[in-house]
C-alpha cells in the first residue's frame, strides 16, 4: 500500500512535467512557426522530457522549476535541429 502512493507522489508528477516539456512545447511552437521540421519537433520532444527527468534527479539546482529549463532547452533544441537539417522543397 505504501508503495502505491510513493508512485503516485513522485513518479506521476514527473510524467506530467515531462509530458507538457515534450509536447507542450512543440504544439506552441509548431503553431506560431510553419517550417518545422519533423526532426525538429523529435529533438524538442525528447530534449524536453529528459531535461525534466535530469533536473528532478539533481532536485532543483538553482531552485529553478524544472519546465523552465525543459521548455528552455526544447525550444533551441528545436531551432538548432530545424536549421542545421534541410528542409524538401
Amino acid at each position: 500500500m505504501a508503495v502505491k502512493y510513493v508512485f503516485m507522489g513522485l513518479v506521476i508528477p514527473i510524467f506530467f512535467l515531462e509530458a507538457g516539456c515534450a509536447f507542450g512545447t512543440v504544439i506552441l511552437v509548431s503553431l506560431n512557426y510553419d517550417k518545422l521540421s519533423a526532426k525538429a519537433a523529435m529533438a524538442g520532444m525528447i530534449t524536453g522530457a529528459l531535461t525534466v527527468l535530469i533536473w528532478e534527479i539533481l532536485a532543483s539546482p538553482f531552485g529553478l522549476y524544472s519546465m523552465i529549463p525543459g521548455f528552455i532547452v526544447s525550444i533551441l533544441a528545436m531551432f538548432i535541429v530545424d536549421k542545421v537539417t534541410n528542409h524538401p522543397q
